[in-house]
């Protein structure tokens, strides 16, 4: 996986730009109607990093909300241009989930773990080997499938 080690990435007006130091753990995608909303799409992707490992230039926004799970979840956005750049979990800061579409790469790396697949659109289907979850999993679950998932390197 070494070939994805320093992503780089920005929000859409530049206000902010982020760099990833250590190699990316997976990508999730998630079929809840909030990132289908966010995404303008089917579903939103995510890179999961290690928090350590991302670098921020730039001012961000913080929104708090809870999940579809009751969790919380903190949002952190560019305030000039709205782009959100990643989320995570205050329970679990060690882990960020960074917006795929921020990242300046090219080509996004296919998602290992899905979320809310009980919710995906009908023509999406599975890559065989993928992990996927009706709903969101616990926390503890979630973890260990991106554990199991994570990228080879």
């Amino acid at each position: 996986m070494s070939e994805m080690a320093n992503l780089t990435g920005s929000c859409e007006c530049g206000n902010v730009h982020y760099q990833v130091t250590g190699d990316p753990v997976v990508t999730v995608a998630c079929h809840c109607n909030d990132c289908r909303k966010l995404s303008g799409s089917a579903f939103g992707t995510v890179i999961v990093v290690n928090a350590d490992d991302l670098k921020l230039t730039g001012d961000l926004n913080l929104w708090e909300k809870p999940a579809d799970s009751g969790r919380r979840k903190q949002l952190f956005f560019c305030p000039r241009c709205g782009n959100r750049i990643y989320h995570q979990d205050p329970d679990a800061p060690e882990l960020v989930r960074i917006r795929s579409g921020t990242l300046d790469l090219a080509e996004l790396p296919e998602p290992r773990v899905h979320v809310y697949a009980a919710r995906k659109q009908a023509w999406v289907n599975f890559t065989e080997g993928a992990t996927y979850f009706a709903g969101q999993p616990s926390g503890d679950k979630l973890h260990e499938a991106i554990a199991a998932a994570a990228l080879p390197d």
